[in-house]
């Protein structure tokens, strides 16, 4: 993911990458983390604005539905049941804890957290320079298309009159948002 979706961005500005790459390694290892880096960009002053510009960015937990970033499915997670089963023996928490060790769950939660990190260091970069001073509702057109580069630069690029059917068109192609964003 650093390097398909995130690779012009992350190879033009390694500054941000470290930064991202910091957020990941962060967010991998822990739900809880996750959810906090939500609810923090959620908190934010310019959150809004980046929503309005149609920024990409992935909500903490929403899975395939919202997520191009990373193929995970139900089959990831049966994949995982397989192995997690070995501590059921060992009680009811030794299970659990197994299941939440989930080497699926923690690398989508890593590459969610390294994409929408890029995403918003360089939309702030964008607010701090081209777009510094300009208000929304008579620029939206630059604010969206600001957001319409980033998302591309980062696998996220709009599918147009495809948008329709996104859905089942993540089950029948692998990432078609990152597709798009190559073409």
């Amino acid at each position: 993911f650093m390097f398909v979706q995130g690779g012009i961005l992350t190879v033009s500005n390694p500054k941000m990458a470290l930064e991202a790459a910091r957020e990941a390694f962060r967010q991998m290892g822990s739900e809880a983390k996750a959810e906090e880096f939500t609810r923090k960009i959620k908190s934010q002053d310019w959150y809004p604005l980046a929503k309005q510009s149609k920024l990409g960015l992935t909500e903490a937990g929403a899975g395939i539905k919202a997520s191009d970033e990373f193929f995970f499915s139900n089959w990831t997670k049966t994949l995982w049941k397989g192995p997690s089963l070995l501590f059921r023996p060992f009680g009811k928490g030794a299970y659990e804890k197994a299941q939440s060790a989930n080497p699926f769950k923690a690398t989508e939660r890593a590459a969610v957290a390294y994409l929408d990190t890029l995403r918003i260091l360089k939309f702030q970069e964008m607010l701090d320079g081209p777009l510094k001073g300009k208000n929304f509702s008579e620029n939206k057109k630059e604010f969206q298309d600001a957001a319409d580069v980033i998302n591309t630069l980062t696998g996220r690029a709009s599918l147009g009159k495809l948008e329709a059917i996104s859905q089942p068109l993540t089950k029948l192609v692998f990432s078609p948002r990152n597709w798009a964003s190559q073409v």
